[in-house]
């Protein structure tokens, strides 16, 4: 359910000039009746899921998370006196640090809802982390409670709406793939295959700035092989830039290089702009005339 409700959102954010407009039009009402039916989108994310962590460790990473998201949550929506930001902590990081179990389903339910509702600005790396705060909490409060249950018995039979939203996704993965043939960066920039799985926290490494007409920054020095996730957003308006990984900090070789237009953000593995030989990202401005503005979260 959130990797459909993932994918709805990249597609609303990349549909600058309806291009997606037909897919949005024929997923939407899948995912509301499928939503509908479950009740609401953590009981969703968890179905068919193992239950494997108790309930105590998810609550520890449950603070862990929020812990070590406030500040990309913070900066991302305005300031930690935003009003997105208020809805995130509105008691402070107090409440999220050792929270009794009887607290976490209404805390995981808050974070479910505001996740909703500021799902474009957050972006979907940080939007799926969140969102899969109530995979892991209630696959561990399903265990605790019937540890020797049948996973036959805990699993909820495939619906009819449920089987009309999984052919509708696996209709429009395809439509896109068309879309894009043999474009894996394009394609990737559009499907979290994280939320598929298990909830695992992983470090957060956010840069971010502004070029000035045909500038290049070199924005870190640093070994990535590919369990490392590259998430390049174009925070600008007017101008598009090229993302590659070079040799050395003044590396023109970008054959591998891929253009970020503005408003849009891709999805890359290291291998994807260069490879773990490489250790410099690098950022070129390609207008002429304009500023771009660029945030990169280095995941892993």
């Amino acid at each position: 359910m959130g990797f459909a409700i993932d994918y709805l959102a990249r597609l609303a954010k990349a549909n600058t000039s309806h291009q997606y407009d037909v897919m949005i039009a024929y997923l939407t009402p899948l995912v509301a009746a499928f939503a509908t039916e479950v009740g609401n989108e953590d009981i969703a994310l968890n179905l068919r899921k193992t239950q494997t962590n108790t309930v105590d460790q998810t609550s520890y990473n449950f603070g862990n998370t929020m812990s070590s998201l406030e500040g990309v949550i913070a900066y991302t929506l305005g300031g930690k006196t935003s009003e997105g930001y208020m809805e995130f902590y509105p008691h402070g990081l107090s409440e999220y640090n050792h929270p009794t179990r009887e607290a976490m389903p209404v805390l995981v339910n808050r974070i479910n809802l505001i996740t909703g509702k500021y799902a474009t600005p957050l972006g979907s790396t940080i939007a799926g982390q969140l969102l899969a705060i109530g995979t892991s909490f209630n696959a561990a409060r399903t265990a605790q409670v019937s540890t020797n249950a049948d996973l036959a018995q805990s699993k909820i039979a495939i619906s009819t709406n449920r089987l009309a939203l999984e052919l509708g996704m696996t209709k429009g993965l395809h439509e896109l793939a068309a879309m894009y043939p043999g474009n894996i960066v394009a394609c990737n920039g559009f499907v979290n295959f994280n939320l598929l799985y298990s909830f695992t926290q992983h470090q957060h490494d956010v840069h971010d700035g502004t070029l000035v007409a045909e500038g290049t920054v070199d924005v870190l020095n640093r070994t990535m092989t590919d369990t490392v996730s590259i998430e390049v957003s174009n925070n600008g308006t007017n101008a598009p830039f090229w993302v590659w990984l070079g040799a050395t900090a003044t590396d023109t070789n970008n054959l591998l290089a891929v253009k970020v237009m503005p408003g849009h953000t891709v999805v890359l593995k290291p291998s994807d702009i260069g490879g773990p030989e490489k250790t410099f990202l690098l950022i070129k401005n390609d207008s002429s005339v304009n500023a771009a503005s660029y945030i990169v979260t280095i995941i892993g």
